[in-house]
């Protein structure tokens, strides 16, 4: 007998979106890999019509539960049904891409240290996001999607430390080694995060399977049942802190979902003594002396991460970073191409490292080279206002205030703050120095603890005071915390 694979849909209501989604899956392409799809539909006592699904699309079964179990429950009473040697979880409000078994299967199938795959989606959390907007309502768009995915990222995996419960595949043996979902989080939101980190635990790798492709329609289950998103996703974190707080892991996980990365070292410390499969700790480690500029202590860290997940894009960026600023340009460059080769990099990902080695041409006093580099950062995204800041740094270390005017201006437009700082000292240095003290005193009023501002406008006072200008007034707005020297 050949292999078999269940695909689990808890659902409460919806019955015509579930409809959509099932047929979707009935319409998947052959596949090598798999002899039999077992679809299976967990009625969560719908009001609807749901339970007559089973009689409307062949080869469906639809198990129906007496109460709303939530999402968890539901996954969970699908699976301990489901007879297939591979599981995958499905979201009812999704259309999947003629391919998209096949290829979240391929990885499992591939490497043993993979537990759990992804596809990408037009509405999902985090780095599998793709902006498809509604397109992939229909069979010929999805395929067309897919078919674009495959060219562009032929086929590449991405390694990540969570995955989005809205589409998950794994073996039969995985799931009951990480063990059932959590029914605590009840409707759903979070209980993929701990489904997740348990994983993570036990050493396994979690990826993102760049080609395969899912619809997702978004939100249906909580506008059924007439729950407020933003609520139950605040009462599960709650639950999930509650849960996870006693664990240094997830300790370290809570700290850095509020950036505080301080204390998501400290807790990643001592979590890698606890459980010594969770590389998770590495990768916080890597990046928190990145932050501090430590980057000779990064870089074992982030050794370590990539020695368990090779796939993993912004560690890649990280590396090449550390690399760069320990062994030189060449040897970072050579990193960074060598993780294009392999790695899914999307464009902000690219960005990333355009940015790192401009910043390093920038502090290796190579402005001219600098502001060519991210020039070619512009050219992909116009809009971002942190390479226009680097770019009108460059400009103005290079000698041309007037350029770096343009560029910092359009980097605070953008939304970058900082860049008043910039532009301030840019203004004095062309010529406009009532322009420059205006910005100086605005950027002091909007970064009260940015001690370059401080210094900017301590210095301009101090140079108008040597050439006999009147500052007194000057300096009662800004003591006052002043925003500005008028219109």
């Amino acid at each position: 007998m050949g292999m078999e694979v269940s695909v689990v849909i808890p659902c409460h209501g919806g019955a015509r979106e579930t409809l959509e989604c099932l047929r979707s899956l009935r319409a998947q392409d052959p596949s090598p890999l798999f002899d039999a799809l077992e679809i299976l539909v967990v009625d969560n006592a719908s009001p609807d019509e749901t339970a007559t699904l089973a009689g409307q699309v062949p080869g469906v079964r639809v198990l129906r539960q007496p109460s709303n179990l939530g999402f968890a429950g539901g996954v969970n009473a699908g699976l301990r049904a489901a007879r297939g040697d591979f599981l995958v979880i499905l979201n009812n409000d999704t259309l999947a891409g003629p391919n998209l078994i096949h290829r979240l299967l391929d990885p499992l199938l591939r490497d043993q240290n993979i537990a759990i795959t992804a596809p990408v989606s037009n509405h999902v959390k985090g780095v599998a996001r793709i902006d498809t907007g509604d397109l992939g309502r229909d069979e010929a768009s999805r395929r067309e999607i897919e078919s674009m995915l495959h060219d562009g990222a032929g086929g590449k995996l991405q390694d990540t430390e969570s995955l989005a419960g809205l589409c998950l595949a794994m073996s039969r043996g995985t799931r009951q080694r990480i063990g059932e979902f959590d029914e605590l989080f009840g409707c759903g939101n979070y209980e993929d995060d701990d489904f997740c980190l348990r994983a993570r635990l036990l050493g396994y790798r979690l990826v993102i399977v760049r080609d395969a492709f899912l619809h997702h329609l978004g939100g249906r289950t909580f506008q059924a049942l007439g729950l407020n998103y933003a609520e139950s996703l605040d009462q599960n974190a709650a639950r999930f802190a509650e849960k996870w707080r006693g664990d240094p892991a997830g300790r370290a996980t809570l700290a850095l979902h509020r950036e505080d990365w301080d204390a998501a070292a400290a807790h990643a410390r001592t979590a890698m003594d606890q459980h010594s499969r969770w590389a998770d700790g590495h990768l916080i480690l890597g990046r928190w002396h990145s932050i501090h500029g430590r980057w000779s202590r990064a870089l074992p860290h982030l050794w370590s991460y990539l020695s368990q997940c090779p796939l993993h894009t912004d560690a890649w960026v990280l590396m090449g970073a550390a690399i760069l600023r320990t062994k030189g340009e060449a040897a970072g460059l050579d990193c960074f191409r060598e993780s294009l080769a392999t790695c899914f990099y999307s464009q902000p990902a690219t960005l990333d490292v355009i940015r790192t080695h401009g910043a390093w041409l920038l502090h290796g006093d190579r402005p001219a080279e600098a502001a060519e580099k991210l020039r070619e950062g512009l050219e992909l995204d116009p809009e971002d206002a942190h390479m226009r800041t680097l770019l009108a740094k460059a400009l103005l270390d290079d000698g041309h205030p007037e350029l770096a005017v343009e560029s910092f201006r359009a980097a605070y437009g953008g939304g970058d703050t900082a860049a008043l700082v910039g532009l301030g000292v840019s203004q004095w240095h062309s010529g406009a120095w009532q322009d420059g003290l205006r910005t100086m005193v605005l950027a002091r009023a909007e970064l009260p603890d940015d001690p370059q501002a401080l210094s900017n406008l301590a210095n301009a006072l101090a140079a108008l005071d040597a050439q006999g200008v009147e500052t007194s007034g000057l300096r009662r707005l800004v003591e006052a915390g002043a925003p500005g020297l008028g219109d």
